[in-house]
This record gives structure tokens, sequence and C-alpha cells, in this order.
């Protein structure tokens, strides 16, 4: 889904995800687009994934710029 509100230009956030030992899609809302990563679809098993995105007003779309898995 994508989310909801008001968002500035710039803003950004970071999402935390980490499944219960079972891999688990992800499902990307299309407000979303990759800059230069690729976005996952899954989530590695029993690992922390950080997503990181930017709101780009001029787009209006989030610009996900950041994926780092736990090693």
């Amino acid at each position: 889904a994508n989310p909801t509100g008001t968002w500035a230009d710039g803003q950004g956030c970071v999402v935390r995800l980490k499944d219960n030992g079972t891999a688990r899609t992800i499902a990307f809302g299309s407000n979303f687009q990759a800059v230069g990563v690729t976005l996952p679809t899954t989530t590695f098993a029993t690992k922390i994934m950080y997503i990181g995105f930017i709101y780009n007003s001029a787009a209006a779309k989030f610009d996900v710029t950041v994926l780092r898995k736990q090693a």
C-alpha cells in the first residue's frame, strides 16, 4: 500500500522488516520507485532488512534509495 497523509518534499522514512523465520513476499504500492537500488520482492529468512525512502514531490512518488540487509 502507499503511505497516506501529507508528505513534504525530501521527507524521509525508514522501514525495518524482520520475518518469523520464513521468507515473506514484499509488495510495494504504485507510489514507490527504485532509485539506485532494486526493490526487494521477499524478506530474507531471520534477517533484518531496512528500506529507506524519500518523498519526491515533483514525481509524487517515494524514491527508495537505501536497502540494507543483516549479514
